[in-house]
């Protein structure tokens, strides 16, 4: 549904509200104690446009299992459809909610793919990232957006260039 109003609470709860529903929501930084460390203008309008570099630093900062999730959001807004990166987790009882370090946001799954009109393109698990950084290691140039749509690519092109450069290794 459509965004008709935002609602702040205390202690960092939020409802969004659409034309058909309510649904609850969270701040990160209520959520996650010390994520500011991590991202130090996450209560800041900075914040936007970094949704790539974000997931993958909550990612790396989360001591549980996550997940990278880039996918296409479409919005009735002026900017139509986008390409968004979030951070997925699973709880104890199965639910997965989304946490979206650009929104300072943490909500259920379903709610933040039913807000934003969700289409998950590519995902990526910390222990891919972590294989993958030495292979990316000579800094070719490409930014997280390419790394996180285009993994294998990037990892070619990256090995073709150690190949080309091996005085860079």
């Amino acid at each position: 549904g459509v965004v008709t109003n935002i609602c702040f609470k205390e202690g960092g709860r939020l409802w969004i509200e659409t034309e058909t529903q309510r649904i609850e929501a969270r701040k990160l930084t209520e959520v996650i104690k010390g994520i500011d460390e991590v991202i130090p203008d996450i209560e800041t309008d900075t914040r936007n446009g970094k949704c790539h570099e974000y997931a993958l630093e909550l990612m790396m900062a989360l001591s549980t299992e996550s997940v990278v999730v880039t996918g296409i959001c479409y919005t009735l807004s002026p900017r139509g459809k986008f390409l968004h990166s979030w951070v997925e987790v699973t709880n104890d009882d199965g639910q997965i909610f989304c946490l979206d370090a650009t929104l300072n946001i943490t909500m259920l799954q379903k709610d933040f793919y039913n807000i934003w009109h969700v289409r998950p393109c590519a995902t990526l698990t910390k222990e891919q990232f972590m294989a993958d950084l030495p292979r990316l290691a000579l800094g070719c140039g490409l930014c997280d957006k390419q790394y996180l749509m285009n993994r294998e690519e990037v990892l070619k092109m990256a090995d073709k260039l150690k190949q080309e450069n091996p005085e860079e290794r």
